[in-house]
């Protein structure tokens, strides 16, 4: 399970994720968040979360 909601006063959107995964296919929830984040910023032309990986790169 995975809750939260992006950075911003207010927070625009909040987003609530509950999988349950077979044996086989595992998914984590918060994957699953950011996905919907990610698509939810990009169609309003945004680039919404980034991932900190490439965050911390840039930085250098």
């Amino acid at each position: 399970m995975f809750v939260g909601f992006p950075p911003g006063r207010p927070p625009e959107i909040a987003v609530s994720v509950l999988l349950q995964n077979g044996r086989i296919w595992h998914r984590r929830a918060a994957e699953v968040a950011r996905d919907v984040l990610r698509a939810y910023f990009h169609e309003r032309g945004r680039p919404g979360i980034s991932d900190p990986v490439e965050a911390v790169v840039l930085k250098e």
